[in-house]
């Protein structure tokens, strides 16, 4: 989960997994993608590794700049709101990066990052300073978030994690499994993640499911000479 758009997607964050056993991942791929990229390269882990590492990253070391922008919806659960209003827009988020990303001798890849963030209003696109929720009426300072640096390793087998909170996730200690699904000379290439966590100090877990796309050229994907393969890149 490492990626996301918010706090932890703008910044590599990394956590402590708990010892519960989560379900694995299964591997996707449509008849296309299996004749064009083959099952055992489909199935192999390292392959999946190299793919997703090159897909966020230039593992070349070079330093690598990244701008993000986002909107964050919002529900009152338990009020019956009406359709039309579950999941208001509350606001706009804009954020820059900085970033690199090495390739090691093992095999995994080994980061380092910075962000910043920015609220926006959502119609008007202006920087908030403060911030009044539609759901409850409070007003909150929002002042732009400045993360400090932070890094992390992603292995064949998953990231590696450490933090002084509690996380666990379906692509925590599990094999990395990618889904693929080509056509012509374009493949699209999924990852899915369902993470809880609990953060310090709060009693009540938090729970988020996620889903990557990444759009590229076949032949970007094959090619282990690259160390970045171009693509535009979704979350949800």
């Amino acid at each position: 989960m490492d990626w996301m758009l918010t706090r932890r997607r703008l910044f590599t964050h990394t956590a402590v997994l708990s010892a519960a056993t989560l379900a694995g991942v299964t591997v996707s791929a449509d008849a296309q993608a299996k004749k064009a990229i083959g099952v055992k390269q489909i199935e192999d882990p390292q392959f999946n590794l190299r793919v997703l590492t090159r897909l966020q990253n230039d593992v070349s070391g070079t330093v690598q700049y990244g701008f993000q922008r986002g909107r964050v919806l919002g529900i009152s659960e338990g009020k019956g709101l009406p359709l039309a209003d579950y999941g208001r827009v509350m606001y706009d988020i804009e954020g820059g990066s900085v970033k690199m990303a090495r390739l090691k001798d093992d095999g995994s890849v080994e980061t380092r990052s910075r962000g910043w963030m920015f609220y926006k209003d959502p119609e008007t696109g202006a920087y908030l300073e403060k911030y009044k929720n539609p759901l409850t009426g409070e007003t909150v300072d929002v002042p732009p978030f400045r993360a400090g640096i932070s890094g992390g390793t992603m292995t064949a087998n998953g990231p590696l994690v450490s933090a002084n909170f509690t996380m666990e996730s379906i692509v925590f200690n599990r094999p990395i499994a990618l889904g693929y699904n080509v056509m012509g000379d374009t493949v699209f290439v999924t990852r899915h993640a369902f993470t809880r966590w609990q953060p310090r100090g709060e009693p009540n877990h938090k729970t988020e499911m996620t889903y990557d796309t990444w759009t590229a050229k076949l032949d970007d994907v094959l090619n282990e000479k690259l160390t970045y393969i171009p693509n535009t890149s979704s979350w949800t």
